[in-house]
């Protein structure tokens, strides 16, 4: 029907007569419909089955409803510009991804649906009855069984289209509808063409158009079959993003969704009829056809009509009415490129005819707002089968913020910061069972930039970051931080020969007791010690049942009788104490057979103490390596919020024993903070350098530290360039791997053709693989930005981009070449932060 509009008074069309308490819409015409935004699955992540599961769970809610229920989804695309929460940290980096991401456009998707209880007498009049023309006084409100059948249905409606489908649903409230002061609902959002404030505005109404504040609107239409295409199926591949073997699919109706790079309204009407009738209808009119001329159309619609029967018999699909409109708009300036978008997208459907509405694009409109479906116009609906107009829908969307979340990463399709969460709220939503991370980033891939960007979001959300890292990855980050902090964070410890780590392993000895002067068997300090000696010395055959003993009633009898004497001089005994008393007094009684374990006396065979001696005086105050384990008040790290122990210079000390030793202590140090302060959330990183504790004697130590994490509110986590080095050491599958949640792996396309070692031991899925070989595929050349795989548990994985300001670009730049300038210029200026400021002018 053509529209014939002039002036409207719009209080006398509005169609909707209220809202009830339990959030149910009434029509003005007596329909009934209850509304949920739907959340549906991030596009990119699901498989052809899982896609093909949504539209079945669909299928199976909608057959419960009675006959001339209705079922729309509506799905509303508008444009925000991003600006930073009321809850973004502050800093210098963080103010510099302010101003980078300030203002950026990015599209934004609500999913809703509405079912709606109406009538035969309602959904079949024709649109010359549309209440946009003025609504007659008086309805006919449902009674109170039918509103509980109502509301008992659509619950039911809720339940079967939620399970297992990987869809949720957040009912409507009344505020959600109506709004409030401070916020439009859905009516108001609809009708002014995704307005997001109070603010109204007069509507310009014509044939094809509609229009309001500066916004002007037109709609295209898919009601007849001959604007579809012959078969249609769920998904479709995206060839840009899909690699040999690992295809990435979208939903077939994301072609009109989140595709289309212009605000816009995807309405999908599903009327549901009397099957029966619907069958003797079609019955009724093949024998029409047939009665009339045997031209060749009618030959094809009798065919037509007659294999949809059979299908009726052998497959029982389940017919509907249905109608799929987009309602598009942009300002009056852009207006005429509308049709060149949507048209675009409608012929990635497979549709073969021009669909723009030229007479009755009001009535379309009206007929969408939310409750008022049963205006849509007899006239404007097709016969199709339910299961394949469900494929016209759209079934992806955009990533979505996590409320709470520490890490603010980008997504990769809309190129805007989100807030998202690997920690804490992942663990609440049941994705992880512990905080701890392995990260997979082979040489050149951004390993050290995208780490950088991680612990700079920890330490901005309130945490403790500890860093064992090879390679100065971190010298910028830690430098502004400690130049901003006044020097409270931001402590960069490096190992050389005039700056030599310092330790004194006896840090909390006097808890290393129980109450009856035994060396307790929890006790963290004790057994710390405990691996320093072993790792420093071991019998021939190793450390056994028979010879540990031996040594920790050496440490018990130190502590006992050693100590206290120590203290009296006014000291904190060191390794120098021990190894003393060790020389001077326990040698002695073995040699003689007078030093006793457990009642069991200790003969010279039983343990070569000589060799034990030789090994720790490397260690004592005259040895080689006096300083590591000599020191009454080593340094304070405790306060600092970010320490990194740099120790690429410990590797040219061609003694792997000692190196072993300083990344123990490093890890100790950690661990003691770890404990101290459970309260607050801390990240401990181990990049390359856990390949120096990656050993047997170690192992003990490594594994409990990982499986205690979460105890402590804490994140281990390793950073590793080679998964051939860790697939080579039990220790890291058999401690690292088997007690971290978190997977992050960045591009992997050089181990395309070898990636199922990789895949086994980090078990991934095939739906893994397939996000993880998109990664940076089809890139969008405006932005200079890295993709990120991150699996959390079982239940979530991902592909998140990381794109950084100029500011962070130039600290998180891992390259000594790029970083030398920056360092040189900071200590003229007096400032890494000027220098920083003032590289970025030059390069602009």
């Amino acid at each position: 029907m053509r529209t014939t509009l002039k002036k409207v008074e719009f209080d006398k069309v509005f169609p909707l007569l209220g809202i009830s308490e339990e959030g149910v819409a009434i029509s003005r015409k007596g329909a009934l419909t209850l509304g949920w935004e739907i959340i549906l699955p991030v596009m990119y992540t699901r498989s052809e089955e899982d896609y093909d599961g949504m539209i079945h769970a669909m299928d199976s809610a909608i057959r419960i409803l009675p006959a001339w229920y209705t079922v729309v989804r509506q799905d509303i695309y508008t444009y925000e510009y991003w600006a930073p929460d009321e809850d973004y940290p502050s800093g210098f980096f963080a103010e510099s991804e302010k101003r980078h991401f300030m203002g950026r456009k990015y599209l934004v998707h609500k999913a809703y649906i509405f079912v709606t209880m109406t009538t035969k007498g309602l959904i079949t009049k024709k649109s010359s009855y549309s209440g946009l023309f003025g609504i007659a006084d008086g309805c006919i409100i449902p009674e109170r069984p039918e509103y509980e059948l109502f509301l008992a249905k659509t619950k039911e409606f809720a339940a079967i289209l939620t399970s297992g489908s990987g869809i949720s649903l957040t009912p409507l409230s009344f505020n959600d509808w109506a709004g409030t002061p401070e916020s439009p609902g859905i009516i108001h959002r609809y009708m002014f063409l995704g307005e997001k404030t109070n603010h109204m505005s007069d509507f310009e109404l014509s044939n094809e158009s509609i229009g309001c504040f500066d916004r002007k609107a037109q709609v295209y239409n898919l009601y007849s079959s001959e604007k579809l295409p012959p078969i249609v199926n769920s998904i479709r591949k995206n060839n840009l993003l899909s690699t040999e073997g690992n295809p990435v699919y979208q939903s077939l109706g994301a072609a009109i969704g989140a595709a289309v790079d212009c605000e816009h309204i995807v309405n999908s009407i599903f009327v549901i009829p009397d099957q029966a009738e619907e069958k003797a209808r079609l019955d009724d009119e093949f024998k029409k056809m047939r009665a009339g001329n045997e031209d060749d159309e009618n030959a094809i619609s009798q065919k037509e009509i007659q294999l949809y029967k059979e299908k009726l018999i052998n497959e029982s699909p389940y017919t509907i009415k249905a109608n799929i409109s987009i309602i598009a708009w942009d300002i009056e300036e852009n207006y005429g490129a509308i049709a060149g978008k949507i048209t675009s997208a409608l012929s990635m459907l497979g549709t073969s005819v021009t669909s723009r509405v030229k007479y009755n694009a009001p009535l379309l409109w009206y007929a969408g707002i939310p409750g008022n479906v049963s205006e849509i116009g007899s006239e404007n609906l097709m016969t199709m089968e339910l299961s394949s107009a469900l494929c016209f829908n759209n079934w992806d969307t955009f990533q979505r913020n996590i409320k709470g979340g520490t890490l603010r990463i980008c997504d990769r399709n809309r190129h805007t910061p989100i807030v998202f969460d690997t920690q804490h709220i992942a663990m609440k939503r049941g994705w992880i069972y512990n905080l701890n991370a392995f990260i997979l980033g082979p040489s050149g891939t951004g390993k050290s930039f995208f780490m950088n960007y991680y612990l700079r979001n920890v330490y901005d959300a309130g945490g403790n970051c500890f860093l064992i890292d090879r390679g100065d990855s971190y010298e910028l980050l830690c430098a502004v931080i400690n130049e901003e902090s006044g020097g409270r964070d931001g402590q960069y410890i490096s190992w050389d020969a005039e700056h030599p780590l310092k330790f004194n392993p006896f840090i909390g000895y006097k808890e290393w007791l129980d109450e009856n002067g035994n060396t307790k068997a929890d006790s963290i300090g004790a057994n710390f010690f405990i691996s320093v000696l072993e790792t420093i010395w071991a019998p021939v055959g190793g450390w056994t049942s028979d010879t540990e003993p031996i040594l920790k009633q050496t440490i018990t009898d130190f502590l006992r009788n050693e100590v206290p004497e120590i203290e009296k001089a006014g000291r904190k005994p060191i390794l120098q104490d021990y190894y003393v008393f060790l020389k001077d007094k326990i040698a002695p009684l073995v040699a003689k057979s007078r030093y006793s374990v457990l009642g069991n006396t200790v003969h010279k065979e039983d343990i070569d103490i000589g060799k034990m001696l030789k090994a720790l005086s490397a260690y004592s105050v005259e040895g080689v390596y006096g300083f590591l384990q000599n020191e009454e008040n080593p340094a304070d790290i405790f306060t600092s919020r970010f320490v990194v122990f740099e120790v690429t210079a410990l590797s040219s000390v061609k003694d792997e024993k000692f190196y072993s030793l300083c990344i123990l202590f490093i890890m100790h140090q950690f661990d003691m903070k770890m404990r101290q302060k459970v309260e607050e959330f801390d990240v401990m990183v181990i990049e390359e350098a856990w390949k120096a504790i990656s050993n047997e004697t170690m192992a003990p130590y490594l594994r409990e530290l990982w499986k205690t994490a979460r105890k402590f509110n804490t994140s281990a986590v390793v950073v590793t360039q080679s998964m051939s080095d860790i697939l080579s050491s039990d220790v890291i599958k058999d401690a690292i791997l088997a007690n971290s949640s978190t997977k992050i792996l960045l591009d992997q396309s050089e181990a395309r053709k070898n990636f199922d070692p990789i895949a086994d031991a980090l078990s991934l899925t095939a739906n893994d693989r397939m996000k993880i070989f998109s990664m940076n595929m089809n890139k969008d050349p405006r932005y200079e930005y890295r993709d990120v795989f991150i699996k959390l548990g079982e239940g979530f994985s991902d592909v998140f981009s990381t794109e950084a300001s100029p500011e962070e670009a130039v600290a998180f730049d891992s390259r000594k070449e790029e970083k030398a300038p920056h360092i040189r210029r900071a200590k003229e200026l007096g400032s890494y932060r000027e220098a920083i400021r003032e590289s970025i002018k030059i390069r602009q």
